[in-house]
């Protein structure tokens, strides 16, 4: 699939079934996400891939109530996490950290491998950071970015869904226009 369609194709779904993914294909996907540009090439992520049945119930746990309600169908989950001090700071107080940007890029790759893998990889910022990190036994002075529920998308959605989460599951959200977000040689 060429990269446009593959952008196209990714969505933040919610409706999933339950599949085994093999942990090869997770091994693939953090390759591919080795090859992003970073600062200095210091590659400052570092993902947490849980399958497991009793891991999984437990970080579930820890998201929002709006989260919880449909990773309960998440066939994994990633915490993907980092730290400042693993990236480049730069300026005279070190002002300019690059350690979530690198580490967005690099999420991006993941995603995008898993989309052209059929998978749903959908994003969440809905989650207690501190709760996710005993779980997961992340160390204190490190950050979980965002935690990702990954699936297989299925047409059925359940009952117990929003009617946000329902119409999101039929119909793109809306994008901003592009004279919102975009300029050239100067903003605004």
């Amino acid at each position: 699939m060429d990269i446009a369609n593959l952008i196209k194709k990714r969505r933040a779904y919610r409706a999933f079934e339950k599949v085994t993914i093999p942990e090869t294909l997770f091994k693939e996907a953090a390759r591919l996400a080795q090859l992003a540009p970073s600062c200095m090439n210091k590659q400052p992520w570092n993902y947490v891939i849980i399958q497991e049945p009793n891991h999984l119930s437990a970080i579930v746990e820890t998201m929002s109530s709006g989260n919880k309600v449909w990773n309960r169908n998440s066939s994994a989950v990633i915490a993907v996490v980092t730290k400042t001090e693993l990236d480049c700071e730069i300026g005279p107080k070190k002002e300019r950290k690059y350690y979530l940007f690198d580490t967005g890029l690099a999420t991006a790759f993941l995603i995008l491998f898993l989309t052209e893998n059929n998978l749903v990889a959908h994003p969440m910022a809905g989650f207690n950071p501190e709760k996710a990190k005993e779980v997961l036994g992340i160390p204190e002075d490190m950050e979980i970015v965002v935690l990702i529920g990954i699936g297989k998308k299925t047409e059925k959605i359940p009952d117990d869904f929003s009617e946000n989460q329902k119409k999101n599951e039929r119909e793109r959200p809306a994008r901003k226009a592009l004279d919102e977000f975009l300029y050239f040689n100067r903003f605004g």
